[in-house]
């Protein structure tokens, strides 16, 4: 794979990669990024990580998909996915979805 101005280049296949934070989310900042407090209220988190999904398919429509890439937001994925209506992987799924595309599971028998 080579990058070029956000392109990603896979042989002939071209996606654009879109890389979005969780800036906007106050809750998150304040308990993994350098913040002080130990505790953090989940709903409250949950609540931002969803807005901050919505408004990126809102500012670009033409998504097919979303990757979680770090380990807060999965838990929350479902909520996301029911928000925007597209599908959302979790950096272990997507990892699974890559390996059965590229090495299906080979089944023996009537399924």
């Amino acid at each position: 794979m080579m990058l070029k101005g956000g392109r990603a280049y896979y042989g002939h296949a071209v996606g654009i990669l879109l890389f979005a934070g969780l800036e906007a989310s106050s809750e998150f900042y304040a308990t993994h990024m350098g913040g002080t407090r130990i505790e953090m209220d989940l709903a409250k988190l949950r609540d931002e990580v969803v807005a901050i999904a919505v408004q990126l398919v809102r500012d670009r429509p033409g998504l097919a998909a979303l990757v979680l890439e770090c380990r807060t937001p999965p838990s929350f994925a479902a909520d996301i996915e029911a928000a925007i209506g597209l599908p959302v992987f979790d950096c272990i799924a997507f990892v699974e979805f890559i390996h059965r595309s590229v090495l299906p599971r080979r089944y023996y028998g009537f399924v």
